[in-house]
Order: structure tokens, then sequence, then C-alpha cells
């Protein structure tokens, strides 16, 4: 694209018309490619090596891969250098090294991460009280990684720029709460009602975390930032607001207050992009906009959401004299079209429906959710292919 590369973003979140739209995927790089299949198991195997040199002892590997600066640019790179059309490069980390940077033990498997040991009240309050003694540089190395990515775009002349993120208080007490990925986490929803003044303090301290690891990956050279609430859509109404929304808003409040610090401005309103995708049919979006507006936040429906009814909000929110801007909308595609069974021309004429309901709007082009691990890369191929069209 032309111009700098974090203008594009610049130019979305100040409300402008986006024409043509840009366009980046969630969850990039990952199994669906064979070149990050092979980058896997070519660490994995150094990572046993090093551990039958120190005695058998070894981290999870994928903890250990998102350790890695080499493995991680190597990674983040691999989608640009399939995929020539996309407008961003996603840096290679997980949402669960706030875990580990607590203190807790990850492993990940097929069925995705595991704690050793699900938190239980005492846990919390022990979290509570011995955050002020966490290592002050726990998220360095993922600094370092987006160090790594910033400089391979260079090297490989990708001027695009680079996305952090992280995991919205709400979905990472669902993880820590529950112990895994579960249906309906039980465990975390039953926790915000049998104790909602813990819940306050503990995603409070969530929120300070995830606003410390977007704070290093901007230290490391990241442009945009994206927040996912992936379990948002269990909760409903007030409990929505109070346990999910509100924790998000601080982890922007206190990443815009870290911003002003380090400027020495006063100014309210900056320049880093900021993105909040909120999964889950039940999120009630008219009131997801009036949280986030003052934080000049992109918002990001699921592919459960309805495109033209969220237009239709957004348009009735613009006459609300509370906002002051227009709302940027990005994803909301659904990436099971990248599924090999799957027919790729619907893909295409979805895609220009979207594009339809979305003219005149500012919209950048994403999916309402990760690809899939057994997504067919001549799919997602195809997929670029219609965008182009449509930014032609």
């Amino acid at each position: 694209m032309s111009g700098s590369p974090n203008s594009i973003f610049l130019r979305t979140l100040a409300g402008a018309v986006i024409r043509p739209p840009p366009v980046w995927l969630m969850r990039q790089a990952g199994r669906y490619l064979p070149e990050y299949r092979t980058l896997r198991a070519q660490q994995n195997e150094s990572q046993q090596n090093e551990s039958r040199q120190n005695d058998g002892v070894a981290n999870d590997g994928f903890i250990s891969f998102c350790r890695s600066e080499s493995a991680t640019t190597q990674a983040a790179l691999q989608p640009l250098r399939r995929f020539c059309q996309l407008d961003a490069a996603i840096v290679f980390s997980d949402i669960l090294v706030i875990a580990e940077a607590l203190g807790l033990r990850v492993s990940f498997g097929v069925g995705g991460p595991v704690l050793d040991k699900p938190l239980d009240d005492r846990a919390i309050e022990k979290l509570l009280e011995d955050r002020v003694s966490l290592e002050p540089h726990r998220y360095d190395f993922v600094a370092r990684a987006c160090q790594g990515l910033v400089q391979g775009l260079q090297e490989n002349h990708f001027l695009v720029p680079t996305i952090g993120f992280a995991g919205a208080p709400w979905t990472l007490a669902c993880y820590l709460l529950q112990g895994r990925a579960e249906k309906n986490f039980p465990r975390a929803c039953a926790f915000v009602r049998r104790a909602p003044d813990l819940a306050d303090a503990f995603l409070a301290l969530l929120a300070r975390e995830a606003a410390d690891l977007l704070a290093a990956q901007r230290t490391g050279g990241a442009e945009v930032f994206q927040l996912f609430d992936s379990w948002s859509g269990l909760l409903h109404g007030k409990e929505n607001t109070r346990f999910s929304l509100t924790p998000a808003k601080t982890v922007f409040r206190l990443l815009r207050e870290g911003e002003a610090r380090a400027t020495k401005s006063s100014e309210t309103r900056f320049s880093t992009p900021l993105i909040f995708h909120a999964r889950g049919a039940g999120v009630a979006w008219q009131e997801v906009v009036r949280q986030f507006s003052g934080l000049d936040v992109a918002l990001s429906p699921d592919a459960s959401v309805d495109l033209a009814a969220l237009v239709g909000q957004l348009e009735t929110l613009e006459r609300d004299p509370a906002l002051t801007r227009k709302i940027v909308v990005q994803g909301n595609l659904d990436p099971q079209f990248f599924l090999p069974s799957r027919d790729g021309s619907e893909m295409c004429q979805v895609l220009q429906a979207k594009a339809q309901a979305m003219r005149g709007r500012p919209w950048v082009v994403n999916l309402g959710s990760g690809i899939p691990p057994d997504a067919a890369p001549e799919r997602v191929a195809e997929f670029l292919s219609a965008v182009k069209e449509i930014q032609a």
C-alpha cells in the first residue's frame, strides 16, 4: 500500500472512509501452513536436544517456541511470504504468556492450553498479594519478538505495520479459572456470580498484566494493538458490562496513560490504533460502542454478528451527541470458508455482499475468528485475490 505503513490505520481510526480497505487475517501463522509445521518440528527437535543436555528439564514446547526470537520472527513472516496481499504482520505469541508471567504452569496440546492447577479463591488472593513482587522484565521476550519481526519486515521489504495483541481480562480469567478450554467455562461464570468483588480485583490485575504485555510490544515496535475477548458472549447485560467490557476498557486506558507518560503529553487522543474484538452473539454491540467510543477504539464483530444489522446500529449511534466520531469496523468474515470442503465461489459472494454492506464506511477486511488448523492455504489465497479485486 502507498504511504507510510501506519498511515492506513491512522486514517481508518480517524473515521475516514477507506478505499481500498486494508486486509489482514487473524492468526496469520499456524498449523494450516506446511512451512509452519516444518518450523515447529525443527524447533521441537532443538528443544529435545537442549533438554537432554539439561538433565531432561525443559519448558512446554509451545511456550519455548514463543520465547525464541528467531522462531517467532520466522513464523510471523511466513504468511507474508506466501500471501503478498496482506496489509499487516501479526506478532507471533499467545495470550497465555500472561499465565506464565504470573507463575502458573501452562502446557499446550491438541485440545489447547491446560493449566497444571486451575485457580481457586485462595490462589487468586495470593496472586493479588504477590503482584508487586512479579519479575519487572517478564514480558521482555515479547518485546524482542516484536523487534525481530520489525527488523525482518524491513530486511524483506515488507512495508506493512506490526500488530500486537493480548487477551482481554475476562477471557484470561476463563482459562485460569477453568484450567482448560471448556464449553461455557462454568467455573469462571460461577466465580463472578459467587464472588463479584474478588472477581473485580482479579480482573483488574489481569487488566494491568494485559496492558503491560501490550506496552512491551509497543516498546518492541508494534504499531497497532488488538484485544481479544474470545468468551465475552458467555456474559449478558450488566454482567457483560461489569466483567468483560469494563476490564477491557481498563486495559486500553492504562495503555493510553502509559503512552501519555512516555510522550509527556497531556492530550487524551493518541496515534496508536486500538482494536477490541468481542466474540459471541450475546454481546450487545450498541453497549460496546458506547463503552469504547471515547478511547478511539475500532470494533471487531465476530462472524455470528450480522453485519447489516450492525451497520444499522452504528448509523443510529452516530446521531447520538455523546459519540463524536465514526465507528470503524473490522472482521465479521467466517473462516470456515477456508476449509477444503467449502466452495470458493460462495466465499467470494459473501465477501462481495459484506463489501456492499460497508460501502462508504470505514472497514478493515478481516475474519471473525482465527484461521482453523485444517484450512487449505489455497482457499486463503483465493480469498485474498477476491479482496484484491475489491481493493481495485
